[in-house]
């Protein structure tokens, strides 16, 4: 019996549905949520199935072209918290296919104990050779105990997919990506837009455009502040960017300055600076992201 019920999937936006900072991208770095480049020349992009021909009940996948031969080349999502199904036997599950269906790839899964912590550990993986037809891959994965191990600050399961060395430049792409408890790999976990999103945002968070904020006076005539609450409480306190921040004068809007303060993982504090003459209800805008990643 392969039924399982409950939240099994340990990873987070297994079925790339959550891109919050684009759908195309040509350098490493974050791609879709939870989804790290680590290297290499070519592009990530989001890519929707023809409607009918989703294999995980989600509409979209994520395409990698690679373009150069090389072994670091590599795609990462770290799993908070290396106690994270301590000690259990796990099944790693995929959906691939490759643009020559020769490539040698492939997953591993480590444990790492964070900054100050005990050395990384392997958990598992393997090699595989993808085709050019979706296929599912499955490979076992066994979590080592904590017995005897430091475990330091900002501790995660290392899941990562890499191409291996090879004289040819594909494009992968891969959809349903699941790590579960057992030794069975079973169906691949749906979850809604709504609520992959929100497990997203603990860790990266974008006001997905400009938002207008009614300012509240406070001190002196010319000092204006707001309290952003974040949607989802984020997992640590984040770095804060605030792009194209705006004040609206007796003239219409005007470029601010801006400074951010008093920020924890619930939200934080913005202050525009202007020509404020004298204290009057004001309004600002601007757009900010908000990163706590691991």
């Amino acid at each position: 019996v392969s039924l399982k019920s409950g939240r099994k999937n340990l990873i987070i936006n297994g079925d790339m549905q959550v891109w919050q900072r684009g759908t195309s991208f040509t350098s490493a770095g974050y791609t879709a949520d939870r989804w790290k480049w680590a290297g290499g020349a070519g592009t990530v992009t989001q890519q929707a199935f023809t409607a009918g021909d989703e294999i995980v009940d989600s509409p979209y996948y994520l395409r990698w072209a690679v373009t150069g031969n090389s072994q670091n080349y590599e795609l990462q999502h770290n799993i908070e918290d290396v106690r994270t199904a301590a000690g259990k036997s796990c099944k790693l599950s995929f959906w691939a296919k490759s643009s020559t269906g020769t490539e040698t790839l492939g997953w591993e899964v480590y444990q790492n104990f964070g900054s100050g912590g005990s050395a990384l550990t392997s958990a598992g993986g393997g090699t595989y050779t993808p085709t050019t037809s979706w296929a599912k891959y499955t490979f076992d994965v066994t979590m080592g105990s904590m017995s005897g191990k430091t475990i330091g600050t900002g501790s995660y399961i290392w899941v990562r997919a890499a191409q291996m060395a090879t004289t040819n430049t594909p494009t992968i792409e891969f959809a349903g990506v699941q790590l579960e408890l057992g030794s069975v790999a079973t169906d691949f976990e749906h979850r809604s837009y709504g609520e992959e999103l929100a497990l997203c945002q603990r860790y990266y968070q974008a006001s997905n455009g400009a938002i207008i904020r009614n300012l509240v006076p406070y001190s002196t005539a010319n000092s204006y502040t707001d309290h952003v609450i974040f949607p989802t409480t984020m997992r640590t306190t984040p770095s804060i960017i605030i792009s194209s921040p705006q004040y609206h004068s007796t003239n219409g809007w005007a470029t601010a300055g801006t400074a951010v303060y008093r920020v924890t993982g619930y939200g934080f504090n913005w202050e525009p600076s202007g020509s404020f003459t004298a204290y009057a209800p004001r309004l600002g805008e601007f757009s900010y992201t908000a990163d706590a990643e691991l």
